[in-house]
């Protein structure tokens, strides 16, 4: 036996249903597009984030760089390098080229340039520079080591005072032959480290040499390319200037959100570009999958953590002094991809918004390359995963809202819609189960059935009440596998079943402003309850009219029967005597044994 479900709860149900599969079909395609264009939306943002900065970085590198490379072109400086090659070491020859120089220094707040040094174009004079020459107005800057004696160095015109990790230690290396630009000059090559020549890729920038969490200096050194000439290289020039402008970049926050950091990554290498070994990717060179993996890198600014948030790079912070400690590529995924992988995107851009950083934890991140060949650095935006997921979870969250809410509202206001709708069934099922007897029928003929409220009785039907009792009880009873016995139906109620019927009610019909089938079934239903008392009423007639038939045709035969009964008297009278006569005389003749005397008795029995 199943488990009984009105059937207003089956069409809640259907109705819940319905929505939560109709819901589900527009939140799921919605939940796909909507989810993939934030995620997009979110991965463009730190992105284009990345490469603006990449790009403003690589600009002001390049400024500077033009600005020495302008400085390098003056032409006391360039005289001053001649009259040395001719002979004239004295400090007289420099006097002019100092004092110039000094002018173009002396505006450091504007352009940045601090300090500077020029170097021969060969092993010709002193190795630490021909010409020293620190900025009338440079501000006080105190060097991160101490003197000789232990106390503070600042940047100034002493020995001390210029930092030899900004200065490159030149080496000459002699290519065996004049120089194709001047016939009577030696060719060599200047080499600041080894396999790094200062004349490739536009020079050399060492630094940033961190001073604290706010201050940096840089340093780049080109190439004195004669103005007249400019492949023919007159010596080398290094000048010293401020990294504000990078700490400005890495500081701003814009595009960073709540939780976004800029973080500068870049070669161990002094030179700042990764050694031909470990080439990374350009516009024609992709590098094998694995080979970059264990490659070190490291910050080339200190991470600046965000006041009142945890620091996500606490190993290699400023405050521990291990800002500049290596790690392995593979450690920060965005950091290989942006070395080793080919985007077709400006700067080499794009975002992972699920990876982790070099101490394991979820970020996510945009990345972008400096568009300069002074440096091979890579721009990391980087922001904390709940961030990046905030977006989607919201809107996670409104699609559930808005599928549960409604499908909540739809619950609260379907049961009592459905309960209306079904009441039109439920009135028929109760007039159906309460019958009314049909006219002309005693009452004591039912009333021995009363209390058993037996099928038509004009109570509840028994499969009325057993549905009752179906349900919660039943459902249990499945749960723990006990099937209760059903009462066998007695004689008693077969019997009723099979005498016993009453006519079913009328179902009370309300002003309806729209007809159904339901309408339709109570207004047929009616229409059958009258006609059955119809039909009542003309079966009493007719069994009364075919009762007083019966009476007639009874005392008719009465009658016959009487008449019948008299003549049977009157006749076995008249037979009685004629028939002794005839057995008497057969008697004679069974006792005989002459055959004419038979043939006698016979004729006397024929003539009577």
């Amino acid at each position: 036996m199943g488990v009984r479900v009105a059937i207003r709860e089956q069409l809640a149900f259907l109705v819940v249903i319905a929505v939560l599969v109709a819901l589900m079909i527009l939140s799921v395609p919605v939940w796909i597009y909507v989810n993939q264009f934030v995620t997009q939306v979110e991965g463009r943002e730190l992105a284009l984030t990345a490469s603006l900065k990449a790009s403003r970085i690589s600009a002001e590198l390049e400024l500077v760089q033009t600005s020495i490379i302008t400085i390098s072109s003056r032409i006391l400086i360039q005289n001053s390098l001649f009259t040395f090659y001719d002979g004239n070491t004295t400090d007289a020859n420099w006097a002019q080229a100092k004092g110039d120089l000094n002018s173009a220094l002396s505006v450091g707040g504007l352009t940045g340039l601090l300090q500077g040094r020029i170097y021969s174009r060969n092993i010709t004079g002193n190795g630490y520079g021909l010409l020293n020459v620190t900025g009338e107005k440079v501000p006080e800057i105190a060097l991160p080591y101490p003197g000789a004696n232990g106390s503070q160095i600042f940047l100034s015109d002493t020995a001390e005072g210029y930092p030899p990790a900004l200065y490159p230690n030149i080496t000459y290396e002699d290519l065996g032959r004049q120089n194709q630009y001047r016939n009577n000059t030696r060719a060599y090559a200047a080499n600041a480290f080894d396999g790094v020549r200062i004349s490739t890729n536009g020079g050399l920038l060492l630094g940033p040499l961190i001073l604290n969490e706010t201050t940096a200096l840089i340093s780049i050194t080109v190439p004195i390319r004669y103005n007249q000439q400019q492949e023919f290289i007159l010596g080398y020039m290094t000048l010293v200037a401020t990294a504000s402008s990078l700490i400005s970049i890495r500081n701003s926050r814009e595009g960073l959100g709540d939780t976004g950091l800029v973080l500068l990554v870049g070669p161990t290498e002094k030179s700042n570009r990764f050694n031909s070994s470990n080439a990374v990717s350009n516009s024609t060179y992709k590098p094998p999958t694995d080979a970059l993996n264990n490659v070190p890198v490291n910050f080339v600014l200190p991470p600046n953590p965000l006041s009142g948030q945890g620091d996500r790079h606490d190993e290699r912070s400023w405050s521990a002094g291990k800002d500049d400690d290596p790690f392995p590529m593979k450690d920060y995924p965005a950091v290989l991809a942006s070395f080793s992988k080919q985007i077709a995107a400006p700067n080499n851009s794009s975002s992972m918004l699920s990876t982790n950083n070099e101490q394991g934890l979820p970020v996510a991140v945009g990345f972008a390359r400096t568009n300069t060949a002074l440096v091979n650095w890579t721009v990391v935006v980087e922001q904390a995963k709940s961030e990046a997921d905030a977006p989607i979870e919201t809107l996670r969250n409104i699609i559930l809202g808005c599928v549960f809410g409604t499908a909540g509202l739809i619950i609260i206001l379907i049961f009592p819609c459905a309960h209306l709708s079904v009441m039109p069934i439920r009135r028929l099922k109760s007039a159906t189960e309460k019958s009314i007897q049909p006219p002309g029928y005693e009452d004591g003929y039912y009333s021995e059935f009363d209390g058993d409220e037996t099928p038509g009785s004009g109570g509840i039907s028994s499969r009325t009440q057993r549905s009752k009792k179906d349900g919660i009880i039943t459902s249990i009873f499945k749960l723990v596998g006990y099937k209760p016995k059903e009462k066998p139906a007695s004689e008693h109620d077969r019997d009723s079943t099979r005498r016993i019927f009453k006519i079913p009610g009328k179902v009370t019909d309300r002003k309806h402003f729209i007809t159904d089938e339901l309408t339709e079934l109570t207004e047929t239903f009616n229409d059958m309850s009258d006609e059955l008392v119809k039909q009542y009423l003309s079966l009493d007639q007719k069994v009364l009219e075919r009762t007083r038939e019966l009476e007639i045709s009874k005392k008719a035969a009465e009658a016959a029967n009487e008449s019948k009964t008299l003549f049977i008297a009157n006749i076995s009278h008249e037979l009685k005597t004629p028939l002794n006569g005839i057995l008497g005389m057969c008697a004679v003749c069974m006792e005989e044994s002459d055959i004419l005397r038979i043939k006698q008795s016979l004729k006397t029995l024929y003539k009577s």
